[in-house]
């Protein structure tokens, strides 16, 4: 069956088919409202210096947001309603890493000096888990704080 060539160069068309790119595009037409939340991380009343923490919202959304070496965060694409709060932290490097690093060892023989973050706080493992942590928020429209005390 052929299709008269004026029928797809009509305006009904060409209006169909941007609707429909401008609807493929990510975060077009999902209709899932966002908010931003800012705070800081305290652990045992110290600002957490390294990590991230995740938002667990309805539906399987989530989002995260670094924590700063201050311990501030931000998360600019909180979903709305209750949501679930975990924070983990970066592993501390292994002891043969930080010796090599404390005695000025090169990597491999040649370059920069090895160098490691040693600031890295460990955390009960608790908080790695939105179920367990015990921490949540109802995260609402617009922008809020949110601060997170760990013990």
């Amino acid at each position: 069956m052929e299709v008269p060539s004026g029928i797809l160069s009509g305006w009904r068309v060409k209006a169909w088919l941007a609707v429909m790119l401008l609807s493929a595009l990510p975060g077009c037409g999902s209709g899932k409202a966002t908010a931003t939340v800012t705070g800081t991380v305290t652990y045992q009343g110290k600002p957490l210096p390294a990590g991230k923490v995740s938002f667990f919202g309805p539906g399987g959304q989530v989002a995260s947001g670094l924590i700063g070496d201050d311990g501030s965060y931000e998360i600019s694409n909180a979903p709305l309603g209750l949501v679930k709060v975990a924070v983990s932290t970066p592993l501390p490097p292994p002891p043969e890493i930080i010796k090599a690093a404390k005695e000025g060892k090169r990597r491999f023989g040649k370059g920069n000096p090895i160098s490691v973050d040693t600031n890295t706080v460990s955390i009960p493992a608790k908080y790695n888990d939105p179920a367990k942590s015990g921490l949540s928020l109802t995260v609402t429209e617009g922008s809020q704080p949110f601060l997170i005390e760990l013990k």
